[in-house]
């Protein structure tokens, strides 16, 4: 069945899930991206990446028989995803998850609406990914992790088994996290960093081994 798609959000990440779009209907899909809606007045009734900014969030309601997918989840704005996200007015029910056909996802594995898995990763057996969580390329997921709604998790990020990656946390590019390593809400590890000890909720941690840089 044909789907209509506008994505939430215009920059950073969204040209990348635009592309896995188009990856994805290489082998047989017919997903149909039609446009942004981004809160920035800057780039209202322009396009981006060839495509036309639609609205602001808040005009998501106005497009009926239309999916979303979102885009939205930086170090800079990544304390707010869940308001940004909200702010829009839809059900979770109403967006998409966008799946490379490049990336692994086990068959036990289970992901919520609206997250997003880029080129090359991987989600392994019996691992629980929640909604709206954000993982880009060549980011490993290992076996019975559990990653809770609006996460995000940078490129080349590799976590092992068991570990517990709660809501809202931001885990940047290349950090490692050891196997059963919980990871408290909104937390931010920085990149490159080699996570060995739970990281308490608003904490940030770099280095290796991660140590609290600051707490929110």
């Amino acid at each position: 069945m044909d789907k209509t798609i506008i994505i939430l959000g215009a920059r950073g990440n969204s040209i990348d899930i635009l592309d896995t779009i188009k990856d994805i209907n290489i082998r047989n899909s017919n997903l149909s991206c039609v446009g942004f809606l981004d809160d920035s007045s800057m780039l209202q009734s322009t396009k981006v990446h060839n495509l036309p900014i639609l609205g602001k969030l808040k005009d998501a309601i106005k497009f009926q028989h239309t999916f979303f997918v979102n885009s939205i989840g930086s170090p800079k704005n990544y304390t707010q995803k869940q308001n940004i996200i909200r702010s829009s007015g839809l059900k979770d029910h109403q967006f998409l998850s966008i799946i490379s056909p490049y990336a692994y996802v086990a068959r036990s594995a289970i992901i919520g609406h609206g997250s997003t898995a880029l080129v090359g990763s991987v989600i392994a057996a019996e691992t629980t990914i929640g909604n709206h969580v954000l993982i880009l390329q060549n980011t490993i997921i290992n076996h019975n992790t559990i990653i809770e709604d609006f996460v995000s998790l940078a490129a080349g990020v590799s976590i092992a088994g068991d570990c517990y990656i709660k809501q809202g946390a931001y885990i940047g590019t290349n950090a490692c996290i050891r196997g059963g390593i919980t990871i408290g809400e909104y937390a931010l590890i920085g990149m490159g960093a080699v996570v060995t000890k739970d990281v308490k909720p608003g904490a940030t941690v770099v280095g290796n081994p991660a140590k609290i840089l600051h707490k929110i």
